[in-house]
C-alpha cells in the first residue's frame, strides 16, 4: 500500500472574496448597444440554459454586479437536462492529466465554500475507489504526490478489508479520500435562489438567434430580448441553435442511472460507510437516501434530450445487475427502486467548448460537458463570467477554444 494521506475534507475553508473578478475600469468588458426594449427587464448579459455551465455562470456575473438574466425552457430541475438528477460524482482523478485534476481540487474547494453559503448539505465526501493499469495508478499517483493531494494505492485485499461489503478484483486501486457524491438537483435550485437574492432574473422560455455577425440578437418566445451580451450555455441544445457552427461538433449519447434499494436498515451502503466504486463494469454513486446508483456501461445509442423516451431498457437493467453480483453482492438480489435517463453532451476530446462566436463577438458559448462538467460547475460559472467581463476567449483558449475542437469521427464521442 502506497499512501499521502490528509484528512478528509470538511470544507472548514475560508471564504473566497469575489473580488477575484477583475472588473477594471468603467468601460472594462463594455457590452454592445441594448435592442429596443420589451416587456421584460432590461439587462447587460443573457444567459440561455439553467445548467451547469448556465446558472454558475449567471450566478457568478450576478454577484460580480452584472444586470443578468437567465432564460431556460424549462423549470429546475430540468430532468431533460444533463445536469438534472439526484447526484454527480466529484473527484480529481485523470490519469495524467494534470489541468483537469488541478481544476477539481480547486472546484473542490469552491464546493465547500458554497455549502457553507447556502446552508445546505451539497457535497458528501465519501471518497473514491477507481480501477486502473498499474501504469495509470503509477501516473496519477505520481501526479496527486507533485501537487500534494490526498491518496493512496490498494491491493485488492486492502480494498476489502476496509470496506467488506465491496469484492475488487483490480491488481491496483487508487483511492482518493478528498472525492465523493454532489446534490445535482438540489445545488440548481439552490443556485437559482442565489441568483434571484443577488438581483438576477430567471425567464422561463425559448431562446433564438436572429440576425448575423454582429447584429445578431437574442429572441425569447418571439419577443426581442434587451440585452447587450449572449452566454450560450444550452447543453444538448447547442448544436440546433448554432447549426452552422457547432453541427457534429457535439454528439449527445443516452445515459441510464439506476438505484438500489439496501435492505431497510443496511448501513453498510450509505455514503459514510461506501465510497463510490469505478471499474470496467460502471461506476456507482453512494447511497444519499434513495439507494446506491449505478451507471453500467452503454455506448452507441444517441438520445434526442427532447423527444426520447427516458425509460430503462433491459441492457441497462442488466448490466447493473451484472455489476452488483460482480462488486456488491449484497445488492445483487435488491429491487431496483427508480431509474434516471439523461444524456451526454460529448466532444472528440472531452474538453469543453467555451469560447466567443467567430462572427458574433458578444456572443459566448459554453458547453460540451462530456459527462464531467457538473464538478466543475463553480469554477466553470466563473470562467465564463471572467470572459464576460474583460472580454476575452478565456485564459484556457487554447484547449477550450473552437479551434482546438473538430466534428466527431463515426463512433467517437459514443
Amino acid at each position: 500500500m502506497h499512501t499521502q494521506s490528509t484528512r478528509n475534507a470538511d470544507f472548514a475553508l475560508p471564504r473566497r472574496s469575489r473580488s477575484t473578478f477583475r472588473r477594471g475600469g468603467p468601460d472594462a468588458g463594455a457590452l454592445p448597444a441594448q435592442v429596443a426594449a420589451v416587456t421584460y427587464r432590461a439587462c447587460d448579459v443573457a444567459v440561455v440554459g439553467a445548467g451547469a455551465f448556465g446558472a454558475w455562470t449567471a450566478l457568478s456575473l450576478a454577484e460580480a454586479g452584472v444586470r443578468v438574466t437567465m432564460i431556460d425552457m424549462y423549470p429546475t430541475p430540468n430532468p431533460r437536462s444533463s445536469s438534472g438528477g439526484e447526484s454527480r460524482n466529484i473527484r480529481a482523478a485523470y490519469g495524467a492529466d494534470a489541468f483537469y485534476t488541478r481544476w477539481a481540487r480547486r472546484a473542490w474547494a469552491i464546493w465547500g465554500e458554497r455549502q457553507r453559503q447556502f446552508e445546505t448539505t451539497l457535497v458528501y465526501p465519501c471518497g473514491s475507489l477507481r480501477a486502473g493499469s498499474d501504469a495509470e495508478i503509477a501516473a496519477q499517483a505520481d501526479l496527486f504526490a507533485a501537487l500534494g493531494a490526498a491518496f493512496e494505492v490498494l491491493s485488492p485485499d486492502e480494498v476489502e478489508s476496509r470496506w467488506p461489503q465491496v469484492r475488487w478484483s483490480a491488481p491496483a486501486t487508487f483511492y482518493e479520500p478528498e472525492s465523493g457524491v454532489l446534490a445535482a438537483e438540489l445545488s440548481l435550485r439552490e443556485v437559482e435562489r442565489a441568483l434571484r437574492r443577488a438581483n438576477g432574473q430567471v425567464i422561463r422560455g425559448r431562446g433564438t438567434l436572429l440576425g448575423q455577425g454582429a447584429s445578431t440578437r437574442l429572441e425569447v418566445d418571439g419577443e426581442q430580448f434587451p440585452c447587450g451580451t449572449i452566454v450560450l450555455a444550452c447543453g444538448p441544445w447547442l448544436p440546433r441553435l448554432l447549426p452552422d457552427l457547432l453541427g457534429g461538433f457535439i454528439r449527445t449519447p443516452r445515459r441510464e442511472l439506476l438505484f438500489v434499494a439496501p435492505e431497510l436498515g443496511d448501513p453498510r451502503f450509505g455514503w459514510e460507510r461506501c465510497p463510490n466504486l469505478v471499474d470496467p463494469l460502471g461506476w456507482t454513486s453512494a447511497d444519499l437516501g434513495n439507494g446506491v446508483k449505478i451507471a453500467p456501461p452503454m455506448r452507441g445509442i444517441d438520445m434526442d434530450p427532447d423527444s426520447a423516451e427516458r425509460l430503462p431498457t433491459p441492457l441497462a437493467i442488466d448490466g447493473a445487475k451484472q455489476f452488483l453480483t460482480a462488486r456488491l453482492p449484497a445488492l445483487a438480489k435488491r429491487p431496483i427502486i427508480s431509474a434516471y435517463v439523461s444524456q451526454l453532451e460529448n466532444t472528440a476530446s472531452e474538453d469543453f467548448i467555451i469560447d466567443r462566436h467567430p462572427e458574433a463577438a458578444h456572443v459566448v458559448i459554453a458547453g460540451g460537458g462530456s459527462g464531467h462538467a457538473f464538478k466543475f460547475g463553480p469554477l466553470l460559472g466563473d470562467y465564463v463570467a471572467q470572459m464576460v467581463l474583460d472580454g476575452s476567449r478565456g485564459e484556457h483558449a487554447a484547449r477550450f477554444g473552437l479551434a482546438a475542437h473538430r466534428p466527431l469521427l463515426p463512433g467517437e464521442g459514443a
